[in-house]
């Protein structure tokens, strides 16, 4: 069996000998196996307030540098929200748009890894440049209430389809991969789909060939009867992207994708 640890703690430029295993491992076995090796590093953290809501829930988030302002904003925002924190790490870092997408990739699917083997019943993903939606009202409490309307995933923000045609609905399937919920079954069936060579999906790759997440949970979305629920306001934020609804943003008014702003492969 290939051996990914040596390659854990570097962050190499591009795509290397390291990452190239990662992408044969992931040829090989299921994507609950083939993506663990990324680093996570438990945060401090506090729990829910007192009240009947006192369940944990960690919040892994995806992010190059714990020391970036960009992670410590998020970082804050997740653990007042009542979050235990930890950061998943890319276990390795492209230098061009479709290897950065695919780093994206394997972390979050790294993080639903993790929540599948968790002990707690649901687990929440997150990028590290979020915001919370102004007319917010949710907490921890009323986040795992949320969870009893769903046995599989929730949307806690995401980018409507078709925003102008009146697409928007309390439960639909968007894209976006900046906050997402799964609880143990829902993650172990994303890795199970993200592994599936048909069917084709938005963008005519099949999920096991897809490099953007988001576009893999859109395919699995519309497997579903009704789609998946969104979490928080379905009107637009202020100071966030037109077409994104939901509890959390990306804060596009401060940070800018470390994707797109990579050079596109020749």
């Amino acid at each position: 069996m290939l051996n990914l640890r040596p390659c854990i703690s570097r962050r190499a430029p591009s795509l290397t000998l390291c990452a190239v295993a990662a992408l044969i491992l992931a040829s090989l076995c299921p994507l609950s196996r083939s993506f663990s090796n990324s680093r996570t590093v438990e945060l401090a953290s506090s729990s829910a307030h007192g009240n009947v809501y006192t369940a944990k829930r960690m919040a892994y988030v995806v992010s190059l540098n714990s020391s970036a302002p960009r992670f410590l904003q998020t970082d804050q925002l997740l653990r007042e929200f009542g979050f235990e924190v930890s950061i998943v790490e890319p276990f390795f870092v492209g230098e061009t748009r479709y290897k950065r997408t695919l780093s994206n990739k394997f972390a979050l699917l790294t993080a639903a890894t993790l929540i599948s083997k968790g002990v707690e019943p649901w687990g929440y993903v997150f990028e590290d440049d979020i915001f919370k939606h102004e007319l917010a009202l949710d907490n921890l409490s009323s986040l795992i209430e949320s969870e009893m309307e769903s046995t599989t995933f929730q949307y806690l923000g995401a980018c409507a389809l078709n925003p102008g045609e009146n697409q928007v609905a309390r439960n639909m399937c968007g894209r976006c991969a900046h906050a997402m919920g799964f609880s143990k079954y829902g993650a172990s069936e994303l890795l199970r789909f993200a592994n599936l060579q048909e069917p084709k999906l938005a963008r005519e790759k099949v999920p096991r060939d897809e490099e953007y997440l988001d576009v893999i949970v859109q395919g699995w979305c519309e497997t579903q009867p009704s789609g998946f629920r969104v979490v928080g306001p379905l009107v637009k934020s202020a100071k966030g992207i037109f077409g994104h609804y939901g509890l959390f943003l990306q804060d596009r008014t401060n940070y800018e994708s470390e994707i797109d702003k990579a050079p596109l492969d020749d």
